[in-house]
């Protein structure tokens, strides 16, 4: 029979409630400016490494340094996250030796810095009033995808290691695994061939939380004010093979998708085009499932929709590890 330390669960509680609370507080120290810089200072090494024993010249050698590369970013992406590993499970054991209590703080801290909840409600605030249909599916879009990297999945894998005592160690593997996202992928595109291994592996790793996005948004939208009709859309948009194929040119992170349809039909939206012909607007997301082209109002509904659903996760997640935590 699994068991779960108690007093770990508490302290993801009070990790999710703090950040839900305070957000990010400019006195709190910002793990993801260190850690971005230590991946970029690894990539900039591995590179140069790579370039050397790869050489310049023909379509041989730039064959070469493709393969290299991409050789190089397994090693890179390797190297980073078991560094992140090590480090942090060596924090954490010395904080318990010193006291139980340096340890649990601890563990709340760093839970505390990979959820992101109240931190992408207020990064879409500035931006409820005065902005145009493109900036406002925009803002949708990211809320979405937010809930899938910075609330379901991070949630999901600190509960699995919740059964091994290290939810923070796996904590801050994934936000390691984003930062290197953020710098590598979506970087100056300076590092395409090693950010191969860390796209991949970041696709792998949000795959089934992306799919259970696809039916857990649906399912819980009509406890955060959608209503039956917008569960309905909702699942309609996400079981949809031409509607996934058209988000998936909107992110460069293909599980993206799944939550960008499920908000999308939830809240009747979509982006529209213009036919050109008539002048008329046509849909171009989610075709039948869409109600109306996005307006100003649209931003609040989904950061009301995103804060329920991570309520309502964090609620399922700690309930079942306290199953599992009880004496009997």
């Amino acid at each position: 029979m699994f068991s779960v330390d108690i007093n770990l669960v508490i302290c993801l509680a009070a990790a999710w409630l703090i950040e839900l609370t305070l957000g990010s507080p400019a006195f709190l120290p910002k793990p993801p400016s260190p850690g971005a810089r230590f991946v970029t200072v690894s990539a900039d090494r591995f590179l140069a490494l790579t370039e050397r024993l790869a050489g310049r010249g023909g379509a041989d050698a730039r064959g070469g340094a493709k393969t290299a590369g991409r050789c190089a970013g397994v090693f890179l992406t390797v190297y980073v996250l078991s560094f992140t590993f090590i480090i942090v499970a060596v924090l954490l054991d010395y904080a318990r030796k010193l006291h139980p209590v340096f340890y649990y703080l601890l563990n709340t801290f760093i839970m505390c810095g990979v959820i992101n909840t109240r931190k992408a409600a207020d990064a879409a605030a500035p931006d409820k009033k005065g902005n145009g249909r493109p900036s406002v599916w925009r803002i949708v879009m990211d809320l979405s995808g937010n809930y899938l990297n910075g609330v379901i999945s991070p949630l999901l894998y600190m509960t699995a290691g919740m059964f091994l005592g290290l939810p923070a160690v796996f904590a801050a593997v994934y936000k390691m695994l984003s930062i290197m996202y953020g710098a590598l992928v979506r970087g100056d595109g300076n590092y395409k061939d090693l950010s191969w291994a860390v796209s991949g592996l970041d696709n792998i790793v949000n795959f089934i939380p992306a799919r259970i996005c696809g039916v857990f948004l649906p399912l819980i939208s009509p406890l955060c004010g959608a209503g039956i009709k917008g569960a309905q859309h909702g699942f309609r948009a996400t079981r949809d093979a031409h509607s996934a194929r058209e988000y998936a040119g909107l992110t460069d992170r293909p599980n993206d998708v799944w939550p960008g349809a499920a908000f999308a039909g939830i809240l009747g939206i979509g982006e529209t085009i213009d036919t050109g012909g008539n002048g008329g607007l046509t849909n171009s997301r989610t075709g039948k499932y869409i109600v109306r082209e996005p307006a100003a109002g649209d931003v609040k509904r989904a950061v009301r929709l995103m804060a329920g659903a991570s309520v309502i996760t964090i609620a399922v997640l700690c309930g079942a590890l306290l199953y599992f935590a009880a004496p009997f």
